[in-house]
This record gives structure tokens, sequence and C-alpha cells, in this order.
């Protein structure tokens, strides 16, 4: 069985450490960030990227309507 993450924060900072080490053990990622230009400047075609603001209800609402398995 594949391990799967959500990361959010994923292109900056910390949330860009947590992808790095996730990645490195085998897991297949999804990655949320605000803006999709952060997304595609940090991972290029890497990983399933969602842009999605989780700081509020509405801004998440992207990733409750994608399937990720």
């Amino acid at each position: 069985m594949s391990k799967i993450a959500l990361v959010t924060g994923a292109a900056g900072g910390l949330g860009r450490e947590v992808v790095d080490r996730l990645a490195a053990q085998g897991w297949q990622l999804v990655v949320a960030s605000r803006r999709a230009e952060q997304l595609t400047a940090a991972f290029g075609d890497q990983h399933l990227q969602v842009a999605a603001d989780c700081s509020t209800v509405a801004g998440a609402r992207p990733l409750s309507r994608r399937s990720f398995i």
C-alpha cells in the first residue's frame, strides 16, 4: 500500500522541508499552497499540486473536491 500525505504550505519554509523529507522516504504527495505559481516554481511537475488557502474553510475547498487515491 502506498503512503500518501497532504502537505499544506508546501512551497516554502517548513512545508518545503516536510515535502523533501517525505519524498525522500517514498511517500506520494499532494502539495498545497495559496498560489499555483509557487508550487510550480518549487516542484516543477513533481507531486500532485493544488492551489488552496487553508486558512479558511472556503479557501480549503479545492482540496475537498479532489480524489487523491
